[in-house]
């Protein structure tokens, strides 16, 4: 009787654990991604959203908030949109409603589109109609924002020289910084905007210590616009895509002016980071110096009285 009862709590308790498995799995299928098959579009959550931008090459995401009516009545729009914009290419169309993603890419109302191309996100600020937005994915299919580094941002820049290659706006920015994070898309609507009368790039000072300490950058995010050899600094805690825009296309007039430092030599480089090392141990030194005095002068104390004591034997 023991070993039947016994069996059967096995049996329920297997079952159950079962039953368990299934349950949870189907709930996280149904939570990382929706696709309806009427839909040329899916909804993301955050974990969907970060595996679809791991696959898809080319994603364009609507971000959604709740109770949002102007957003239900951009679905018909966005719906042909998913439709003929996805026609002969790589782009993909989603919907995200998380709060945590549209504040970690700088979404602050809704609609709003985000273009990400190669995982570099673009943010859409122009009229909210199919042709606009259509000719719009048409025309950043590419991000316009290149990568400089300490090996390549004097040859391509020329910042020193006169700026030879034209005027270049640079954001410096972090790995870790999240702000520099959120204004991405920002800087890619900022570079798109000003394409035409100069060129842009991003900086990571993390990488790139050179630079840091060639053009004095303490924090990030930071913005330099380099101009016939002089940088100007964005002084304005305001990183909207206008404010951006107006300083590189004529507000830098209101900042001071500073000549773009020449690039060091190796041999720069050497003598700085042992006077800067030096300087970090001035005071250890200035004491080993005092103790090395006290230690001559007490030799020659000690030398001068046992020399006066054999004159006086």
């Amino acid at each position: 009787m023991y070993r039947i009862k016994l069996n059967f709590e096995l049996f329920f308790n297997a079952n159950t654990l079962l039953f368990i498995i299934v349950i949870a799995l189907c709930r996280l299928a149904s939570t990382t991604t929706s696709e309806n098959p009427d839909e040329p579009f899916v909804q993301y959550d955050r974990v969907s959203f970060e595996k679809g931008l791991s696959q898809h090459a080319q994603l364009v995401l609507l971000f959604e908030g709740p109770n949002c009516e102007a957003c239900l009545d951009f679905r018909v729009e966005w719906q042909r949109l998913a439709q003929e914009g996805s026609d002969g290419s790589e782009r993909k169309f989603a919907i995200v409603s998380d709060g945590l993603v549209a504040a970690e890419y700088g979404v602050i109302s809704v609609p709003t589109i985000v273009y990400f191309r190669d995982t570099i996100p673009i943010l859409y600020n122009g009229g909210m109609s199919y042709e606009s937005i259509l000719a719009w994915l048409y025309e950043t299919h590419q991000p316009f924002s290149r990568d400089l580094t300490d090996e390549t941002f004097e040859h391509l820049t020329q910042s020193a020289s006169g700026a030879t290659t034209g005027d270049w706006f640079v954001f410096f920015t972090r790995d870790s910084c999240r702000q520099c994070k959120s204004i991405l898309a920002v800087w890619e609507n900022v570079s798109h905007r000003i394409r035409l009368s100069m060129n842009t790039a991003r900086i990571d000072i993390g990488n790139n210590d050179r630079l840091r300490q060639r053009f004095a950058i303490n924090r990030t995010p930071s913005f330099v616009l380099f101009r016939h050899g002089f940088m100007y600094r964005y002084g304005l805690n305001k990183y909207d895509v206008n404010s951006l825009t107006n300083f590189a296309e004529s507000f830098w007039r209101n900042s001071a002016s500073i000549k773009v430092p020449i690039e060091q030599t190796p041999f720069d480089r050497l003598t700085q980071q042992i006077s800067q090392t030096i300087g970090s141990y001035i005071y250890l030194i200035i004491i080993i110096f005092i103790l090395l005095i006290g230690v001559i002068l007490y030799y020659q104390c000690c030398r001068s009285h046992a020399t006066n004591k054999l004159k006086e034997e």
